[in-house]
């Protein structure tokens, strides 16, 4: 009887061995599978944003754009092969498709809010675009590292000067116009891809901030930064990643190196895993992973962003004459008032002074073709080239003002000069006025 129990409990004991053994591969199996069925509807989601957006810009006459074919963009004197997007694999009712004809807020993609800002509003009805109804709110999308700071809180002027309410999103997926209860005027800032993706490696990437910052022991070098050459995931260092709620999935992307325009704006790139056929031990037993293919997440991006009524260049900021044109747009003086920098901003520019960055050609190379969607959307939106394009005046029967929100330019001034931070204590107005 001895014996018995003993080889029950040696039994026991191997069954525990064997769990304790592969327990994460059971694990990542088994929240896989209680996960797939929440979120295998992402690719669908894609398509049916598409739609959804594009449904407000039923007036594009513009022609197919493909990219299932090799396509060559240039910029700043490199040739961009834009390939493979049905390589991408996703869930079972969405395939990698060639993008189609895109949704256009205008009549083409030289109207975009790029070259064509407008006063009109989104809207949910049948009639996407409305002339009569009238702004109550401002929203910013904050793309990172694309030069948005200043604007950020130049439109938080705006919106005090006129009585609007303000919105902003930044690291989140861009709100859709019509989406909001108020009626809003939609506004965001790009700049060229590439130059974007190495400012973000130098600012947060090449060195931890919270080193640079928080450290006083710390001295950035070269032997001590990331390399540039591993800046090559949608993340930055690594694939894209979203924790899985109970409520679903939620985007959240602070850092990013490819194709960051199409993520942000389209919010689509968290991955999910599907389960495998035979689960078990090793590779073939895990599950697999899937993601919405970039194609998805350049349609959704560029129907939404031409839903919007102003995109602002960066490059353009340096021209006087593109200032003036965006003063004259909002009514507003000061674009470009001194403000305090970001969090981070002074010690990574530090950092990258004392050790200039030395970049291959073959690396930059890489990464402007790792970025070639990217491009594309910027280049098609920024169509027409500087000064071709045509900003009107402030209307001022298109904006509906609350005075409780209304703050003087003068007082604002004078509080955004010790408002700390980026003067993001400036969105409470009960501050401003005390």
């Amino acid at each position: 009887m001895a014996a018995r129990h003993l080889s029950l409990s040696l039994f026991v004991g191997l069954l525990a061995a064997i769990a304790l053994l592969y327990w994460d591969d059971l694990e990542l199996l088994r929240e896989s599978i209680t996960s797939v069925n929440r979120v295998r509807v992402q690719g669908q989601d894609a398509e049916n944003e598409a739609k959804r957006v594009r449904g407000q810009n039923d007036t594009n006459n513009e022609s197919p754009v493909e990219l299932d074919k090799p396509t060559s963009n240039q910029t700043d004197g490199v040739d961009v092969t834009i390939e493979g997007v049905d390589d991408v694999e996703t869930t079972g009712d969405g395939h990698a498709e060639s993008l189609r004809t895109q949704g256009s807020a205008n009549e083409s993609s030289r109207d975009s809010p790029v070259c064509r800002p407008h006063f009109r509003a989104a809207t949910n009805s049948s009639n996407p675009w409305s002339d009569q109804v009238k702004f109550k709110r401002i929203y910013f999308y904050h793309f990172r590292k694309a030069g948005g700071t200043n604007l950020r809180i130049y439109l938080g002027k705006v919106a005090a000067h006129h009585g609007l309410e303000y919105g902003v999103t930044e690291y989140g997926v861009a709100e859709t116009p019509g989406e909001h209860p108020l009626p809003t005027l939609y506004v965001t800032i790009m700049r060229e891809p590439v130059a974007r993706s190495i400012s973000h490696f130098k600012y947060e990437g090449r060195w931890d901030c919270r080193e640079l910052v928080y450290n006083s022991t710390f001295h950035p070098t070269d032997e001590n930064a990331r390399k540039i050459e591993d800046w090559n995931e949608t993340y930055g260092f690594e694939k894209s990643s979203c924790r899985y709620k109970k409520e679903g999935y939620k985007f959240h992307m602070t850092t990013c190196a490819v194709n960051c325009y199409s993520q942000w704006a389209a919010g689509l790139s968290c991955p999910w895993w599907e389960p495998p056929e035979h689960p078990g031990p090793g590779p073939e037993g895990y599950p697999k992973r899937k993601e919405t293919p970039i194609a998805k997440q350049y349609d959704v991006a560029k129907a939404k962003l031409l839903s919007y009524n102003l995109i602002v260049i960066t490059e353009w900021l340096k021209y006087p004459d593109y200032i003036t044109s965006l003063e004259r747009f909002f009514a507003t003086p000061n674009f470009k008032s001194k403000h305090n920098s970001p969090w981070c901003e002074i010690q990574s520019h530090n950092a990258n002074a004392k050790n200039p960055l030395n970049m291959s050609d073959a690396t930059r190379e890489k990464l402007t073709n790792l970025n070639a969607v990217d491009i594309h959307l910027y280049n098609e939106l920024r169509s027409c080239s500087f000064p071709d394009y045509s900003i009107p005046a402030f209307d001022p029967t298109r904006f509906e003002s609350n005075d409780t929100l209304r703050v003087d330019l003068g007082v604002y001034q004078k509080k955004l000069a010790i408002s700390g931070k980026d003067g993001r204590r400036l969105k409470h107005r009960s501050w401003i006025r005390s």
